[in-house]
């Protein structure tokens, strides 16, 4: 995400919930579905372009150092 590049993915674990229109999701086994996410991918469609800003969107709001740190500190502090 951070690098501004398509994803294409499976919905295994928890990438579902990562993928939230930030890429192309298919089901686990469904070819097709890969086929044509890396094609739209490779393509540079419009959706593709769509899915790089809000995926570059969700690493600035939620996965920067400064944020992760924070939320690390205040995760021990609840424990302590």
């Amino acid at each position: 995400f951070n690098y501004e590049v398509s994803v294409v993915s499976t919905n295994a674990g928890g990438l579902n919930d990562l993928m939230q229109d930030r890429g192309f999701l298919c089901n686990i086994g469904d070819i097709q579905c890969l086929s044509q996410g890396l094609s739209l991918a490779l393509d540079s469609s419009k959706e593709s372009t769509m899915h790089k800003i809000s995926a570059k969107e969700y690493c600035d709001n939620e996965m920067g150092v400064d944020l992760m740190a924070s939320k690390y500190i205040d995760l021990y502090k609840s424990i302590v």
